[in-house]
């Protein structure tokens, strides 16, 4: 059953202009479908956000979303409306990103979307060199799954396993890595057999991440260990011998204590890493400075 709220569309006061950030919160609402979602991501609270798209709503004399259990959907207004919104963001944002690319030294924060295991065990590490290096960066770290919608500028740059196809994202390759099973020294020398193993993954929830499809291919029904949706948590248990571990053998080199265990993951396909951006802020000194960083960290690391 739809919502209770109500609204009575009401010729547009055009003396009232529109509050450019309430657009913004528009344009957001649209694409993740969610009230709920919408605040998350914009740090919001759902009554707060609520209550400005209402405001908006009733600025432009025309409801916008239809309210429905299952969440939000535009109504032919909001339809008509999206695209021009969506074209004024694009426009701001290139506009911000133009400005950016006249600075003279690397400063500013640079947000950067990776997932968990890569952000919080090798990014990280390195984040006080990079520091060094260039005192007035500082670095937003999106530590996540879920990919962010690198157009809209919910991050500046982005680890992903495929280049993209958008004509405003460029992707740069880092490197090539294989999956494998990885386990603690003393499990490994047991020699026990895949089946017999314990295992230690991603829950159910997380079938999106490549390590939780690949593991039913080796072993249909895991002994679970532990399954968790935090990778530091994954791999302490991994390291005390608790189980064996799926993930990427890039990752599991630069983590250390692990061996891997032979088996048929020796054969998956190898998974390349991109770094993905907006094609304008490879112009941007912040943006450019921690990508010329990560390449060379890289190269270092001979993955």
């Amino acid at each position: 059953m739809a919502s209770s709220y109500s609204y009575v569309d009401r010729p547009v006061d055009k003396q009232r202009a529109h509050n450019w950030d309430d657009l913004k919160l528009f344009a957001v609402a649209a694409r993740t479908g969610s009230m709920s979602a919408a605040a998350r991501e914009l740090g919001l609270g759902q009554a707060t956000l609520s209550r400005r798209i209402a405001s908006l709503e009733h600025k432009a004399g025309h409801r916008l979303f239809d309210r429905t259990p299952r969440g939000l959907r535009l109504t032919q207004a909001g339809e008509r409306a999206l695209p021009f919104v969506q074209s004024m963001l694009q426009s701001a944002q290139g506009l911000a990103h133009a400005l950016a690319a006249q600075d003279s030294r690397p400063a500013g924060l640079v947000r950067i979307a990776m997932p968990p295991g890569i952000a919080e065990t090798v990014i990280l590490p390195i984040v006080p060199e990079l520091r060094l290096r260039y005192p007035e960066l500082g670095v937003e770290l999106l530590a996540s799954a879920e990919l962010v919608d690198l157009v809209a500028g919910q991050a500046d740059l982005a680890l992903r396993s495929r280049a993209p196809t958008h004509p405003e994202l460029v992707g740069i390759h880092l490197f090539d890595s294989g999956m494998g099973v990885w386990a603690s020294p003393e499990l490994a020398a047991q020699g026990l057999a895949l089946e017999q193993m314990s295992w230690v993954g991603w829950p159910q929830s997380h079938r999106h991440i490549i390590q939780a499809r690949l593991l039913p291919q080796l072993v249909p029904e895991p002994r679970w260990a532990l399954r968790s949706d935090s990778f530091v948590a994954q791999l302490e248990a991994a390291r005390m011998g608790l189980g064996a571990i799926v993930m990427g053998d890039a990752l599991a080199r630069r983590v250390g204590d692990l061996v891997k265990v032979t088996s048929p993951a020796d054969s998956w396909p190898k998974e390349p890493a991109y770094i993905v951006l907006h094609k304008d802020l490879r112009r941007v000194p912040r943006v450019r400075a921690v990508l010329d960083f990560l390449q060379e960290k890289v190269q270092e690391w001979e993955l």
